[in-house]
């Protein structure tokens, strides 16, 4: 009993208090739209911590929950969002490497130097609810909605008893809209903290693997060194061998690829037997 009692005590104070978090949060926003989003924006740009993730670390949740009497102002944040910035950064560079490296061990000749997430095969495969539509790469993989999709019961379960917590959430929620149409479950405007769970399907990875493997082999490339920047320089364009199959009945029979779009392939509703097809370049058709 004193412990259900405690708790409800602490729930009411919190509670209590949440009215005063929002002046202070629309002071961190500001102090974060004004150091982590250049004036020239670009797709890289947009691959930045949001407020939610300076909102829910330690420093920043201090300072929102000092008392009413104490003035905080922009500055106060301003003086610590470089320092969480790059710690977050190196957080995720850390996390995300960790999910790349075990499909690169296979492959010996990597060389020590090389940035695992700055190669071909150093791939992002979502099993949220976008459906795997492509395959990402860094740093555009920190931008990616199903990281930080929330629905309303996910932060009643996951911060239920920490107002603070579900307020920083919350904060850019918009209650007059819906979710997008492909997750009409999430809340919209919400945002969680980046979590690279919806990539770490080690099924949905192994497959996706094979296929960009085998297009970077039809490519002319070696996987074990071929970089994102390789790929992109390269202009050899792909057919899928399965739909070459299929005659030229098939509408994808008259398809030419380059490798990005020939990554997207198999993700493609009602193509999953494109995930064991064999994508033949232009070179090798001219010459068959």
């Amino acid at each position: 009993m004193s412990t259900l009692l405690e708790d409800t005590r602490k729930a009411r104070s919190q509670h209590e208090r949440h009215p005063m978090f929002r002046p202070r949060f629309i002071e961190l926003d500001g102090a974060v739209t004004a150091l982590c989003t250049p004036l020239l924006r670009g797709p890289e740009t947009y691959a930045v911590p949001l407020f939610v993730d300076f909102a829910l670390t330690p420093s920043c949740r201090a300072l929102v929950q000092f008392p009413p009497s104490t003035p905080i102002t922009r500055d106060d944040f301003t003086a610590i969002i470089p320092d969480l910035e790059s710690e977050w950064m190196a957080a995720r560079r850390s996390e995300l490497t960790a999910l790349v490296l075990p499909r690169l061990e296979k492959q010996t000749s990597t060389a020590e130097d090389m940035d695992p997430l700055g190669l071909a095969m150093g791939f992002f495969c979502c099993t949220g609810p976008c459906g795997g539509r492509r395959l990402l790469y860094w740093p555009e993989v920190l931008v990616h909605m199903c990281a930080r999709r929330v629905t309303r019961e996910d932060a009643d379960s996951s911060y239920g008893a920490d107002a603070y917590a579900r307020a920083a959430v919350g904060f850019k929620a918009n209650p007059t809209r819906s979710g997008p149409t492909w997750d009409t479950d999430a809340w919209a405007g919400a945002r969680a903290p980046f979590s690279a769970e919806c990539f770490s399907n080690k099924k949905a990875n192994a497959k996706a693997a094979d296929v960009v493997r085998k297009i970077i082999v039809a490519t002319g490339q070696d996987p074990a060194s071929a970089t994102v920047e390789d790929m992109k320089r390269s202009h050899v364009r792909l057919w899928c061998g399965t739909c070459q199959k299929k005659g030229k009945g098939s509408e994808m029979a008259k398809f030419a690829y380059g490798w990005e779009a020939a990554v997207r392939v198999p993700s493609w509703p009602g193509h999953e037997p494109h995930l064991q097809s064999l994508f033949v370049s232009s070179r090798t058709r001219r010459s068959a």
